[in-house]
């Protein structure tokens, strides 16, 4: 079975308390559309990358080629608060 990778991107968070530069990132990912909301990535979701400050981009690897993936990238400010697990 063939493995292969894929580098994310996503757009920066900005918060009312916490500089850009300190707002972390947590990303999941799945096989099944079952990561839509935080609270389901943390429950349903395989983790790619813990949370790591000032980041807009991380690489998934030991994916199988053909499966279809979805992902979830959750962000955290310095107060710890994630946005509403619904």
């Amino acid at each position: 079975m063939q493995t292969t990778s894929i580098t994310l991107n996503w757009t920066k968070a900005t918060d009312d308390y916490t500089a850009q530069a300190s707002i972390q990132y947590r990303v999941y990912r799945s096989a099944t559309n079952n990561i839509a909301s935080a609270a389901n990535a943390i429950s349903n979701g395989t983790l790619v990358q813990d949370w790591t400050a000032n980041i807009a981009t991380a690489t998934a690897s030991s994916l199988t080629a053909g499966t279809l993936y979805y992902f979830n990238v959750v962000v955290k400010d310095v107060t710890g608060t994630s946005p509403p697990t619904q």
